[in-house]
């Protein structure tokens, strides 16, 4: 089908579709939209594209797409005015260190919207901009659960952040900041050093819609103290900021707030687990099952598999008598007990499992896993020097033979370390469940 749509109005396009400009002059985000460039916009996305002159699109709508025409530009005039002033601040930073921004809002305020909006905008001005998507639940330029760095620079105009290429990365192996605050705080601080050693004129951080309760006010409060970003925008969606901003600005720290996408798709739990799914399987897909050995590449969380020392015999047989189950691996570190047991096991069994096995830990923590919360976990692959490869899935653990069965698209050889997450998939993406016992 062809669309016609007046200067100064806005296309927004819902996936799936993909368009193409076949007569006009238009923007996203910012971005030259140019003649016979073509556009795919996935499911549970949308685009605005704005038509700077009068324009004719070709438009394809697959499943779940479809259009809306709006009389006007879908970016606020505050969003340029904070472009405007930030680039004067890029501008007087130059040569002496990267200005940062970072944008906080609620979950579909238009974080990512902002972020490559501003993006486009820096590059405009020949900047070169470091972005670090910290939305681990919905990262775009990295998978799910990994906090990314992507580097853009003249004429690498985006249209969606998932078009930057990925430049580093911080696995934290879950979906939401909470109860991993410590591993969001060092991936970010990493990425930032990692930003200022690509001579980066701008970095703009894009963190999560973890937002409202203490324990969000807290993240928040202690990344920006860690960070000390120039700038931060709050994108309000009424006044569920501004208990978390307050404390901000009596760190001195400048704010702006400007008005959330009125556009924006708003999604269900169930379409974020769905764009989850895309988005591991874009970074598993040409994986392959490999085998690794636990003496070369531990598994590294709480508890680590592979190191310390079994407990005799006798003191398995002991514990499997007295809880009727079968024991496959234990480890004994100076500070933890690790008994990996054939089948899950509830709370209370786990309780019991712990009682006795305090018997024979002398006062280490006991720490107890099923062999099924380790199959089809998501785990992060790191090179030497702690160098963020990929992600894998853990398939299996041999114990005896000390060696595991992991699919990954990444080369084995580079693998020095195996850090696990709480999420376990399917090779396709598919979340089937998640484990607390690795945390």
């Amino acid at each position: 089908m062809f669309q016609e749509v007046t200067e100064g109005h806005t296309l927004v396009l819902e996936g799936a579709a993909r368009a193409q400009i076949v007569e006009g002059t238009a923007e996203i985000f910012g971005a030259p939209f140019s003649l016979n460039e073509q556009i795919v916009v996935q499911r549970f996305k949308s685009l605005p594209i704005e038509a700077l002159t009068p324009i004719k699109l070709e438009i394809v709508l697959g499943t779940g797409g479809k259009i809306n025409i709006i009389e006007k530009s879908t970016i606020s005039p505050l969003w340029k005015k904070v472009g405007e002033e930030f680039s004067l601040k890029v501008k007087s930073f130059k040569n002496k260190k990267p200005a940062t921004m970072m944008v906080i809002g609620d979950v579909d305020s238009g974080k990512s919207t902002f972020v490559i909006y501003q993006t486009n905008l820096l590059l405009k001005q020949n900047f070169r901009v470091g972005i670090i998507d910290a939305d681990i639940g919905q990262s775009n330029i990295g998978p799910p659960t990994v906090i990314a760095l992507g580097v853009v620079e003249k004429g690498n105009f985006a249209k969606f952040l998932s078009q930057i290429k990925l430049k580093d990365g911080y696995f934290i192996g879950h979906t939401s900041p909470n109860r991993v605050f410590h591993r969001v705080m060092v991936g970010v601080k990493k990425m930032v050093d990692t930003v200022i050693s690509q001579n980066c004129d701008a970095i703009i951080i894009d963190t999560t819609g973890f937002v409202r309760g203490m324990h969000a006010r807290e993240l928040k409060f202690q990344k920006a103290s860690l960070i000390t970003p120039d700038l931060i925008v709050a994108l309000p969606k009424g006044e569920a900021l501004e208990s978390l901003l307050e404390p901000l600005e009596l760190l001195g720290l400048k704010i702006e707030r400007v008005p959330a996408s009125e556009n924006v798709r708003s999604r269900s739990m169930e379409e974020r687990k769905e764009l989850r799914k895309m988005s591991f399987a874009k970074h598993l897909l040409g994986g392959k099952i490999v085998k690794l050995s636990l003496d070369k590449c531990p598994l590294i969380t709480q508890f680590n598999v592979g190191v310390g020392a079994p407990l005799s015999r006798e003191v398995i047989s002991f514990l499997e008598e007295k809880l009727s189950v079968k024991i496959l691996h234990t480890a004994l570190t100076e500070e933890v007990l690790l008994i990996v047991v054939r089948d899950k096991v509830r709370m209370g069994d786990v309780s019991e499992i712990v009682f006795h096995a305090n018997e024979v830990s002398e006062g280490r923590e006991v720490i107890v896993s099923s062999e099924k919360d380790l199959e089809n976990l998501l785990v992060g692959l790191f090179g030497v020097d702690f160098e963020y490869k990929g992600i894998g899935i853990l398939k299996s653990i041999d114990y005896e033979k000390r060696n595991l069965t992991l699919y990954t698209r990444e080369d084995p050889k580079e693998v020095s370390l195996i850090q696990l997450g709480t999420v376990q998939l399917l090779e396709n993406g598919e979340e089937i469940g998640k484990v607390s016992t690795v945390f």
